[in-house]
């Protein structure tokens, strides 16, 4: 991950779900949007700042309980299907992996090129 004046730029090396053979590399960036009440990059430069202190490796997400180690996917999972939860969604119908699909309609929605949207979404 690196940090810009106006921008997060996330490297993924891993193979991703959505990889194609010979596909190496993925590059995710969240800009910074002014005016916005909710902008993902305002949100993840407090999370950063708040956990700092915490932090013993590079990864993103790590647990609010001693010792504060990376969390699961299942961890993940269980986070976005309480915030659907206490957003009023019925979690018998949208779960985590729902959240892709919206997503990816909201941003298409919203002006994202198709390109991009392919690109990160899959």
């Amino acid at each position: 991950m690196e940090k810009k004046s106006d921008v997060f730029i996330f490297y993924i090396s891993d193979k991703v779900k959505q990889s194609c053979p010979g596909n190496v590399g993925l590059v995710v960036k969240i800009p910074k949007f002014s005016g916005n009440e909710i902008c993902a990059f305002t949100a993840l430069e407090r999370y950063l700042h708040l956990t700092k202190s915490l932090r013993k490796d590079s990864k993103l997400f790590i647990s609010f309980v001693r010792p504060h180690a990376s969390v699961s996917r299942e961890t993940i999972s269980r986070w976005i299907k309480y915030v659907l939860k206490e957003s009023g969604l019925n979690t018998d119908l949208f779960k985590p992996h729902s959240t892709r699909s919206a997503a990816t309609s909201g941003a298409f929605v919203r002006g994202v090129p198709v390109e991009d949207i392919l690109q990160i979404a899959g």
